[in-house]
C-alpha cells in the first residue's frame, strides 16, 4: 500500500479480517487493493449487490474514469480491509 493511503487509514478506521467471502466483507469496508503495476487503488463496498452473485457487493472506485460502481471486489489484489469508525 502506498504512504499516503496507508497514513490515511491508519488514523480514523478499524482494520478488519481479511476475507476472500462475500458475508464477510460487508457495507463500508473500504479495501485497498494493487492494479496491475503495482499502483495502489482504494475502493469501498456499497450497499448493492452483483447480479452474477447476490451475496456479494458492488464496490465504488475510481480508476481513471470517474467514480464507479462495478462488481470488481475480488479483480484485483486486496492488501486490507477497514471500516471507517469514529474518531
Amino acid at each position: 500500500m502506498c504512504p499516503i493511503l496507508r497514513s490515511i487509514l491508519s488514523g480514523a478506521v478499524l482494520p478488519c479480517p481479511s476475507a476472500k467471502t462475500p458475508p464477510t466483507i460487508g457495507l463500508g469496508i473500504s479495501s485497498p487493493r494493487l492494479l496491475p503495476g503495482n499502483l495502489s487503488h482504494i475502493a469501498i463496498v456499497s450497499s448493492n449487490r452483483s447480479t452474477v452473485v447476490p451475496t456479494r457487493g458492488l464496490v465504488i472506485h475510481n480508476i481513471g474514469g470517474g467514480a464507479r460502481e462495478e462488481d470488481t471486489l475480488f479483480a484485483f489484489r486486496q492488501t486490507g480491509h477497514f471500516r471507517f469508525g469514529p474518531i
